[in-house]
């Protein structure tokens, strides 16, 4: 199946689940980085405005926007990580450490990703 681009955000949850069962993502870095190699990624560098990031500054300050985007597009990335990371928490499909860090896969997010298809 195919994802346009703005289908791709609401479903990143599910694929972020799968990655956690299947321990590819075991903490909030890794789960980063991975998004960070996601074609979400490589769209909401291409189309910011499509995700609410600031895009097109001409000019002298080009330079400062383009180091400033990547920044802003970094945090974009942590935001979301860390948002569908706790909504998954609070859905008891996988448990955050004490320390908000380590990710583990619970039974009902194992389940989930069995029977979820992509």
């Amino acid at each position: 199946m195919i994802f346009s681009s703005n289908r791709l955000l609401p479903c990143v949850t599910e694929h972020l689940l799968a990655e956690i069962v299947q321990l590819t993502v075991t903490d909030i870095t890794k789960a980063i980085e991975w998004l960070q190699c996601s074609y979400l990624y490589v769209r909401m560098k291409k189309n910011p405005e499509n995700y609410s990031i600031k895009k097109g500054i001409s000019g002298d300050r080009l330079v400062k926007h383009v180091q400033g985007a990547i920044v802003v597009l970094h945090y974009a990335m942590l935001d979301i990580c860390v948002k569908k990371v706790n909504e998954l928490s609070q859905h008891q499909m996988v448990e955050i450490d004490k320390d908000g860090f380590l990710l583990s896969p619970l039974d009902p997010g194992r389940l989930m990703t069995v029977l979820f298809e992509i």
